[in-house]
């Protein structure tokens, strides 16, 4: 009944700023921005409307009509098959829609079976293509045996037009659905009225009998549930030994079909009998749900052992034809030949007509970034999501893009002013952002062998293991006897996930000492002590003592080196015994992520100038002017002098004053103009005092002494000078100070305008945010802060109770096991005052601390990392009060707490406990005076 609770206002929000807002509007003319921008007029009205058809299913009149736009597939249709319809319905609708979808989606995981990878939580369409693809790997090594097997993908024609409402309703009964949910849903989806749009006019009026609209959120979803009914009867036939799928391997799960909403995969033997059961089921699905097959467009392909005889009989009872090659399915090859080049060149060809497209457009540079990241380098993202895309191919592309990115708008020609690795370096690192795409192809693939390592998809993995890794797990696979293409794809990752995989303690009984990486250190995961050979087995919970709640510290001094000694203390054992699980340590919820792999493999964690490089991208100014000043600090403007470094054949001196060398500096900063403009708005006493030989040293020096105004402003005023000299170097127009000041100072103001409407009002406010208030009646608050020392490898917590007055009740400070990181600090912390306090019994407690991400953690969804271990811990703590708020705190309203933390690193005397006091009683005072 958990689908019929009252609707709540934040249900309808989210579902309401979950749509694009430019989704094209239906019958009403208005589109979710519209609903997104007035929430707070319309809002309550559109709750209403939901909670109404949720307690009544009703529909006001009208409201449910819809719009028929029929899109061309063809260049000159000329049949209505030729033509897709798209739905386009009112946005209020739509967020109903979304409604229901967001409580249908839960119950789905349950129901749909694991041959179903369409719009499942966990499942991914690659899922689906991955056993295809080793099914029909199977399939052409079969060259012996007496039964061969067949592959029928069968083409479902118009699926959701096709789908009888009877056939809905009676599925949602076999699935257990409430009648007030099935009527509900019914109603919403049998009131639907068509009209068309035709040339900007709607004609006519059509009210369907079946069929459920495309591009309605919730459709998918009921398609699946429906075919979840042809699964049914295939499982059935299974059982009673009518129908026999395909199995790869001993001990692999047996697949005798594939669905991906109406994409079909059916494996069977291929025999006369089986094909006439296949024949017989397809009839009934058909019969019973209103869905049509066009055997015309489907395909069978048969393993070689399979005789003439079969694959003619087999054809004739279905009435397909065969095919040589399995071609593709759900857009990927099927088969790979020993050419990779060949296979994947396409690529290659896509990525050259999507940029000529672009080419006799006069983009600025900017608009040129924004191109290749979008439209060209996410081209090849879908099938390096399987495959190994080849280096010569990923060069090509890479070749094509670069030769973009620098050509000249006239002669189409340009200079390589650096190269392309240098320009896949991250922003933060001086680059741009592009993706190298090789290292790329390896993150994607990083991410299926994460997969199959957590078994997220357990038909996948078994599949797998069953194949390549029976009596091992995948980070110890081996490549194995005649693999897949996608089999040595995945494995070329292997290294890479290691790297970055590591085991989260729980009881420590399912990890391997020294075969396992288990050591919270990013370099390293193993064990660097010599392994003997009689402890080789051992588990890491023998490295505890016997209640499992701590390490053996004496233990492990006596097996361990320094290393490994101190990286094991910094592992927390969770209060509750967990199994052991892997997490990914490059991110903080432990959870895995292309973006991080791909860091890692460009070793883009930490960058020298990357302070310098984030101020620069941060300003909010026009693309152009950003990509002009990152040109400027990475030597790549066109100045006479680089340009005589490129062999360019002109003047190297400075078009103005006729004296001195065209480069950077002199152009923007040390010809005498320049400076005049500089003096002219009272920034070149901070120019002068930064100004360097070295343009980028220069620049990092200037925005490091300057604030944000004056970062604003140096950035337009060189890009106005710039301007200046282009304009009198090109078309012989010259400009004053006067003209130059004007162009940035106007460029200034609609920049300090669009800061003023984002501006926070109220500095009262401001500071009231991070003050330290006192709780309410009866309750008691508890501030709480780590010291964190990395060079000592020592961390801390110190923590203040008070009361409602706002009076000192106790104090506390510590030291704790080490960490590897503040945010560990802080959640250890956190915990340590949790079992100090819980034994008090105390009923209300409000517990302050700065770490906003530990404060997220609690309330929001975990990951799998060593701090989650630790957050968990504290989450089973805060069960022993009876009433418990954890909430954020400004460091300014935590001084206290941090003085305290501080002070456990130097208690060896008198004097230190006295420099200890007098700063606490400061804190206190500044905490009742801020």
């Amino acid at each position: 009944m958990a689908l019929m609770e009252e609707v709540s206002a934040e249900e309808v929000k989210v579902a309401a700023f979950s749509m694009h807002p430019d989704k094209s509007p239906g019958p009403d003319g208005l589109n979710p921005a519209f609903f997104q921008t007035y929430w707070g007029v319309v809002g309550e009205d559109v709750v209403r409307f939901c909670q109404k058809f949720m307690t009544m299913g009703e529909l006001p009149e009208g409201m449910n009509n819809t719009l028929v736009r029929l899109i061309p597939k063809v260049k000159t249709p000329e049949k209505m098959t030729e033509l897709r319809p798209i739905s386009l319905c009112n946005v209020l609708l739509r967020i109903l829609s979304k409604v229901l979808t967001n409580r249908l989606k839960p119950c789905l995981g349950s129901l749909i079976s694991n041959k179903q990878s369409a719009f499942m939580e966990g499942r991914l369409l690659t899922d689906n293509a991955l056993i295809a693809f080793e099914i029909n790997h199977y399939m052409k090594r079969k060259t012996q045996g007496k039964n061969g097997i067949a592959g029928l993908k069968i083409d479902i024609s118009k699926a959701y037009d096709r789908l009888e409402w009877h056939f809905i309703e009676s599925m949602m009964r076999r699935f257990g659905f409430c009648e007030m949910w099935i009527n509900r849903l019914m109603g919403y989806i049998s009131s639907v009225e068509y009209s068309f749009l035709h040339e900007g006019n709607v004609f006519g009026s059509v009210k369907p009998h079946r069929g459920v609209r495309q591009g309605d959120p919730i459709s998918p979803y009921v398609f699946i549930l429906c075919a979840e009914g042809l699964s049914a009867i295939i499982r059935r036939n299974e059982e009673a030994g009518l129908l026999h799928g395909c199995k790869i391997a001993r001990g692999a799960p047996t697949i005798s079909h594939l669905l991906f909403a109406d994409d079909c995969y059916l494996f069977f033997r291929a025999t006369g009998s089986e094909a006439s059961v296949m024949k017989n089921i397809l009839i009934r699905y058909e019969s019973i749900s209103g869905q049509s097959i066009n055997y015309s467009k489907s395909a069978i392909i048969f393993s070689p052992n399979t005789s003439a005889e079969n694959r003619e009989e087999v054809c004739n009872y279905l009435g397909v034809e065969e095919v040589q090659e399995p071609g593709k399915y759900l857009g990927m090859p099927m088969r790979i030949g020993h050419s990779k080049i060949s296979a994947f060149g396409f690529l290659q060809d896509r990525v050259q007509h999507r940029l000529q497209g672009y080419g006799d457009k006069s983009l600025s540079k900017a608009g040129k970034l924004t191109v290749l990241k979008t439209a060209v380098q996410a081209i090849p993202n879908f099938w390096m999501s399987l495959f190994l895309i080849p280096s010569e191919v990923c060069n090509g592309i890479e070749r094509k893009m670069n030769a973009f990115w620098w050509c000249n708008k006239t002669s189409g020609n340009g200079i390589r002013w650096i190269s392309w690795d240098k320009l896949c370096l991250s922003k933060e690192g001086g680059g741009l952002g592009f993706k190298s795409l090789r290292k790329f192809n390896l993150a994607m693939l990083a991410k299926q062998g994460w997969r199959i390592v957590n078994n997220i998809n357990p038909l996948v993995t078994n599949l797998l293991r069953a194949r390549y890794f029976p009596n091992s797990d995948f980070l110890n696979a081996k490549l194995g006897n005649n693999p897949s293409y996608i089999w040595r794809s995945i494995m070329e990752a292997q290294d890479v996930i290691k790297q970055g995989c590591r085991k989260r303690i729980g009881d420590g009984r399912s990890t391997e000492v020294w075969k396992t990486p288990w050591l919270p250190c990013k370099l390293n995961g193993f064990l660097t002590t010599p392994m003997p050979e009689e402890l080789s087995e051992t588990l890491v919970y023998n490295l505890m003592e016997e209640d499992g709640t701590r390490w053996d510290y004496d233990l492990i001094r006596d097996i361990c080196n320094v290393r490994d000694r101190n990286l094991i203390q910094q592992i927390p054992i969770p209060v509750r015994q967990r199994e052991d699980s892997w997490f990914w340590l490059l991110e903080v919820k432990g959870e895995f992520s292309v973006r991080s792999c791909y860091r890692q493999l460009q070793g883009e964690m930490d960058f020298p100038n990357a302070a310098f490089w984030k101020k620069l991208w941060s300003l909010n100014l026009p693309g152009k002017i950003i990509n002009f000043l990152w040109r400027t600090c990475r030597l790549c403007l066109p100045t006479a002098a680089a340009l005589a470094t490129k062999n360019v054949d002109l003047s190297i001196n400075c078009p103005w004053c006729r004296s001195c060398v065209e480069d950077s500096i002199h152009i923007l900063f040390t010809c005498n103009f320049a400076q005049d403009v500089w003096k002219s708005v009272g920034l070149w006493e901070v120019i002068s005092r930064n100004l360097n030989p070295d343009i980028f040293e220069t620049m990092q020096k200037i925005f490091s002494v300057s604030h944000k105004n004056q970062r604003v402003l140096v950035g337009l005023f060189c890009w106005s000078l710039w301007n200046r000299r282009n304009r009198w170097v090109w078309d012989r127009v010259n400009t004053s100070v006067f003209g130059v000041k004007a162009a940035a100072l106007n460029l200034f103001n609609d920049w300090k305008k669009a800061q003023e409407e984002v501006k926070v009002t109220g500095i009262q406010k401001m500071l009231g945010d991070r003050r330290w208030c006192k709780p309410p009646a009866g309750w008691l608050k508890v501030n709480i802060d780590a010291a964190w020392v990395s060079q000592q490898n020592t961390t801390s917590m110190g923590c203040v109770i008070r009361d409602e007055a706002g009076e000192f009740v106790r104090a506390r400070c510590s030291e704790m096991q080490p960490c590897v990181e503040p945010k560990m600090a802080e959640a250890l912390s956190l915990k340590e005052a949790l079992a100090w306090i819980k034994d008090w019994r105390s009923a209300q407690v409000i517990f302050e601390t700065d770490s906003k991400l530990l404060v997220d953690a609690l309330t929001g969804s975990r990951g799998k990392s060593f701090f989650d271990t630790i957050v968990n811990d504290c989450v089973e703590l805060l069960k022993h009060f009876t009433d418990a708020l954890v909430v954020f705190a400004y460091r300014s309203a935590n001084s206290v707490a941090h003085a305290l933390a501080k002070a456990a690193h130097s208690m060896s005397g008198p004097q230190e406990w006295i420099n200890i006091a007098s700063e606490i009683i400061e804190c206190i005072i500044a905490d009742e005076k801020f």
